[in-house]
């Protein structure tokens, strides 16, 4: 949604474009913690250890491509399908990481979606950085991540999605 006036002139397409890729992105995941928590696999909706986070990590990358093949058959430019690819290879990097770490996905995606604004817009964009903090604050204090695994998040979700704009000549 945030690339729609950089390379869709059209507000709706835009639109359209952002919300199949949130909500394959977003969605699938959920079902799958939904299923999960209905099998009694895990106690809540917050998947607080790392093993059955591998799961629903995994079903976003899944879900990141479907969106992606669903927008570039709906005729998506090349450069937002550089964009949706980036955020296929962002999810994957997630799961590869939580295989070591817990990392936070909250604080991963705020960062990368700041790199990518910063990308497209200019470097007055990493202002929005700031706003990591108080979504840290607010994991930490719902008791799902150490101070470790939100910073690992913050630094990992920007500077993988710095090495993978510069990779997709995002300007």
């Amino acid at each position: 949604m945030l690339c729609g006036p950089r390379y869709v002139p059209d507000p709706g397409t835009a639109l359209l474009y952002g919300a199949v890729l949130i909500s394959t992105t977003v969605v699938v995941p959920l079902l799958c913690v939904l299923h999960l928590k209905r099998r009694g696999a895990i106690d809540s909706i917050h998947v607080s250890d790392r093993a059955p986070r591998l799961g629903p990590l995994a079903s976003a990358a899944a879900g990141a491509t479907l969106g992606t093949l669903a927008i570039g058959a709906l005729g998506a430019p090349p450069q937002v399908l550089r964009l949706a690819m980036m955020l296929v290879a962002l999810a994957l990097a997630l799961l590869a990481a939580t295989m070591v770490l817990k990392v936070s996905g909250h604080t991963t995606a705020w960062s990368a979606g700041t790199v990518v604004l910063a990308a497209l817009y200019g470097w007055w964009a990493l202002a929005l950085l700031a706003l990591v903090v108080p979504i840290a604050w607010a994991r930490h204090a719902l008791g799902s991540h150490t101070p470790l695994e939100l910073a690992a998040g913050a630094l990992y979700g920007g500077m993988v999605t710095a090495a993978l704009a510069w990779l997709a000549g995002l300007r």
